[in-house]
């Protein structure tokens, strides 16, 4: 899973293109070669991600014109630490995301779930041309 959606990063992105991964998939800024669009890498509940927090990161993404989102499957775990995206942690991102960025493509075991170093799966979402 890994190498496909890293082949595919490094085909849909442009050379200076930077993405988002979410809620905790640093590997691929690693394997693209790729920085992250902002300092925060770690997107889960027990990170406590303040309102405040929430709107910089949205600045930061606006500001690097990202037009690709990484929405790997740890989203949601039955960990009550981790919580769920979008509900227990970045009502704020997600609601950002729902408006402005659209799922392409599903890569890896989505439906599977996560584990720590198996049945890895990640939704592409990409930015609405309306959005630009």
């Amino acid at each position: 899973s890994v190498t496909q959606i890293t082949d595919f990063l490094n085909h849909a992105l442009n050379k200076n293109e930077l993405f988002l991964a979410l809620p905790y998939d640093d590997i691929y800024y690693f394997l693209t070669g790729k920085m992250s669009p902002t300092r925060q890498l770690v997107f889960f509940e027990f990170a406590r991600i303040s309102v405040t927090q929430e709107v910089g990161i949205i600045k930061e993404i606006e500001a690097h014109g990202v037009n690709m989102i990484l929405l790997s499957n740890y989203y949601k775990t039955n960990d009550h630490y981790r919580g769920t995206f979008g509900t227990s942690y970045c009502p704020l991102i997600a609601a950002y995301m729902r408006d402005n960025f659209s799922p392409v493509a599903q890569l890896g075991e989505w439906d599977s779930t996560p584990g720590w170093a198996d049945h890895h799966g990640i939704t592409v979402f990409k930015r609405n041309a309306h959005a630009l």
